[in-house]
């Protein structure tokens, strides 16, 4: 720091920062401008300004009325704030919402309210109170004596967390989980009201005991010369999370499910030990390839939110998040179904390849279903029981086939079992060995594989990162150009 205004400042790590400082007697006001390219002034008459690397720029007024003993600073973007000699104080944000807080010297407590209808409070002695999401107060006490600090909610729950580590939690209906520290083993001990209990321990060892007494047990070992950190369970099964963004998971017959994360392509590839592959990209799409190398792949349209599985004998279906979806098969006959929410009604026109081209099949929540003929002549569907198949009923009582529910087949003759659910817009694929893939419109899928071993996984269009989760409890997170992350 030199007299000059001057200065730079190195950190451990070796980055280093330099600014210069100068101050104008005639308008009162000192600038700062830095090596990273930002720059702020700020003058004795309350007012300043402030700029960043990007040149996104701010600036601000503050007067002082003697007359009240309150300060009033006046933001660019609309908002401001003020703060009074009493200890009381308000915000104002850019939609003109308003926050004030009053403070009472004599409770020492000071009480906030919102234009918004929120409201909260805190007082001298640690206590405080606030509203929670649902509009429910929530209380807030600090037990000097003990160190605890205890939560109590308007739905009759409650939480205490003390400076020793230990705590407790009361949901409304009345189901407690302790939780205790022990810092000279470094485990935490939780135990439940339903007779479960579990340790997790710093040096990764740890069990859980289940309501009935079961057991389960496992050690974490982190091996710094693979990256990996593998997790050995009491039943045999075990996992890895490796830095390189690489997974495994066995099961306890030895069967085993692995994972690879590319940076470079933002794409993972999961495979079993009966030879299944599956990938999935953080733009949302995903494929699936099984032993015998069939392969169906799943592309996301970010834009609107539509999704298109593609088969290898060229069948082909879609679905969007409004409930519409079509269907293609081999041939280029096409199916196209749309949802009505106020009826509650699908409808399923039959566009090419069909016999029954032209029609359409009206299937409601209320157990309705019949078809429309191209003169808009209705006539009843029924299911047989025995063969599965649609028929339609016509008026005059003659049944006639409309398509049966059977599996479709690949190229190789193996069968998949596609299922589109219309409430929640996602699209599921179940294949021979019994691995199901699915794809919802919101950015999550998941993988069930031949053993029962499911993986969720969630991508997040804000930071184009996608959280990978496993059974045990273990996620891992991978963005482009970014380190994985893990997280228990």
């Amino acid at each position: 720091w030199c007299d000059d205004g001057s200065g730079s400042f190195t950190d451990a790590e070796g980055n280093a920062e330099s600014w210069t400082e100068t101050f104008d007697e005639e308008s009162g006001c000192s600038t700062r401008v830095d090596s990273s390219g930002s720059s702020s002034s700020w003058c004795e008459d309350g007012s300043g300004s402030f700029t960043d690397a990007e040149g996104n720029a701010e600036s601000w007024t503050v007067t002082f009325d003697d007359s009240t003993g309150c300060s009033t600073e006046i933001r660019e973007d609309g908002s401001s704030s003020g703060w009074c000699e009493d200890g009381t104080s308000w915000f104002v944000d850019p939609n003109g919402v308003m926050n004030e807080v009053i403070y009472d010297e004599s409770t020492g407590c000071a009480v906030s309210t919102s234009t918004d209808g929120k409201m909260g409070g805190w007082c001298d002695d640690g206590t405080s109170w606030h509203q929670d999401d649902l509009g429910q107060m929530v209380e807030v006490t600090f037990d000097e004596s003990t160190g605890c600090s205890t939560e109590i909610s308007g739905d009759g729950s409650s939480s205490t967390w003390c400076e020793d580590g230990s705590g407790w939690w009361v949901d409304q209906d009345g189901s407690r989980t302790d939780r205790a520290y022990d810092s000279e083993t470094g485990c935490e001990i939780t135990t439940n009201s339903d007779g479960s209990s579990g340790e997790w321990c710093e040096d990764g060892s740890g069990f859980f005991i289940d309501p009935e007494g079961n057991t389960e047990s496992w050690n974490e070992v982190y091996d710094p010369q693979t990256g990996c950190t593998k997790t050995a369970y009491s039943d045999g099964s075990a996992s890895a999370r490796c830095e390189d963004g690489s997974s495994w998971d066995e099961d306890s017959s030895g069967e085993r499910t692995q994972t690879r994360f590319n940076k470079e392509t933002g794409c993972g590839i999961t495979t079993d030990s009966f030879g299944n592959r599956s990938g999935w990209c953080e733009d949302g799409n995903t494929w699936f390839e099984d032993e015998a190398g069939s392969r169906t792949e799943t592309i996301i349209d970010e834009t609107t939110g539509c999704g298109t599985t593609k088969f290898e004998d060229g069948t082909s279906s879609g679905w969007c998040g409004d409930g519409s979806s079509w269907h293609e098969d081999q041939t280029g006959s096409r199916t196209e179904t749309s949802f009505d929410e106020e009826s509650g009604c699908s409808t399923t026109d039959y566009l090419s390849g069909f016999i029954y081209e032209g029609f359409s099949e009206i299937e409601c929540h209320d157990g309705s279903n019949y078809m429309l003929d191209p003169e808009g002549i209705k006539s009843e569907i029924v299911i047989d029981q025995e063969t599965g198949c649609k028929q339609i009923l016509s008026s005059d009582g003659v049944l006639s086939d409309l398509n049966c529910v059977e599996m479709n087949k690949d190229d190789q003759g193996s069968d998949f079992l596609e299922e589109f659910d219309e409430e929640t817009g996602c699209m599921s694929v179940t294949y021979p060995d019994g691995g199901q893939d699915t794809n919802c419109p919101d950015g999550t899928s998941f993988f069930v594989d031949p053993g029962g071993m499911r993986i969720d996984r969630v991508f997040d269009e804000s930071t184009g990162c996608v959280t990978e989760t496993f059974p045990d409890g273990i996620s891992q997170t991978f963005c482009l150009d970014q380190e994985l992350v893990f997280s228990d």
